[in-house]
């Protein structure tokens, strides 16, 4: 039933109902549970977002921590005096109020004055025959100040040249999306849990461009 939670939130936040339709709890996680308060707001200025605009998930209600343990500094960063907590997911609600996720804040790219979510560009490699996992991350630009780099590993047997990836984002992305490089790799920087580490790809982009200055 796609429920989400957080930590912080005691695992409260949102779900869907067995009774509600097969594409909302396929594709979203649903409605604040009974208590939880939530709204989407712009990870800037706070401003609280309309429905189909994407912004920072936030919470508040009985589930909500008090704080993080002698840790007061950290505390005020994600909870706000009023009680709402800032969860760092990005994510919108449609026009009947199910939430969709579509990434964490510290995965956006600042393209010039365009946020974009690595998940969106990632999604779209993705549906590209050749591609078996992709991770998006920023790069430096004189010009926009970050743009979008993908770094991505091919399927067994496929070969592709970076031309061709490329061609390939500027063929159904809006040109801020598009990656400006693409980086090919076998092996991937992982967690002891198995995850990607985005931060290690991101660090070692950036170490790259500033040696080639």
């Amino acid at each position: 039933i796609s429920p989400y939670g957080l930590t912080e939130t005691h695992l409260g936040g949102t779900s869907c109902q067995v009774s509600d339709p097969l594409d909302k709890r396929m594709d979203t996680v649903g409605f604040p549970m009974t208590g939880v308060e939530m709204t989407i707001r712009s990870p800037d200025s706070l401003e609280i977002l309309p429905p189909g605009h994407r912004g920072e998930v936030c919470f508040r209600g009985w589930c909500t921590m008090k704080g993080y343990f002698e840790d007061p500094e950290r505390t005020s960063v994600v909870l706000g005096p009023d009680g709402w907590l800032r969860t760092g997911d990005v994510g919108y609600t449609d026009d009947q109020g199910y939430l969709k996720l579509v990434g964490r804040i510290k995965d956006m790219v600042r393209v010039g004055g365009e946020n974009v979510a690595a998940a969106d560009v990632e999604n779209f490699l993705l549906r590209h025959e050749k591609v078996k996992q992709t991770v998006v991350v920023a790069m430096p630009d004189k010009r926009l100040g970050e743009v979008c780099a993908a770094f991505v590993e091919l399927k067994a047997a496929a070969q592709a040249t970076e031309d061709e990836i490329l061609a390939y984002c500027r063929s159904g992305l809006a040109s801020f999306k598009a990656p400006r490089r693409i980086i090919f790799i076998d092996n991937w920087p992982m967690t002891g849990a198995g995850k990607i580490q985005r931060h290690v790809l991101k660090d070692r982009l950036w170490k790259s461009a500033a040696e080639e200055r």
